[in-house]
């Protein structure tokens, strides 16, 4: 494996709520926050289920090898963040 060195776009900072998302996406792996009183799929992670309101979250992990279907995807031309520039 080769670790590129003059990566230039800015890194996602991990705070609080969102680390076990990151740190699973390190390992090249999915974990989702998931409420535990309504079992809804949290996204971006948060302190609380947009869905329910409910404080009480858990980290389940997906798995390395996922099969999935984009739905939908957007393509931004407007570089909002420094590093992205074209």
């Amino acid at each position: 494996m080769t670790i590129k060195t003059d990566y230039e776009k800015p890194i996602p900072l991990k705070n609080q709520d969102n680390h076990p998302y990151w740190d699973a996406a390190d390992q090249h792996e999915l974990k989702l926050q998931k409420c535990t009183a309504c079992r809804s799929f949290i996204h971006p992670p948060g302190p609380a289920c947009p869905s329910c309101g409910s404080p009480e979250t858990e980290w389940e992990l997906l798995g390395s090898n996922i099969s999935a279907t984009v739905y939908s995807y957007v393509v931004s031309y407007r570089p909002f963040l420094p590093g992205f520039q074209q």
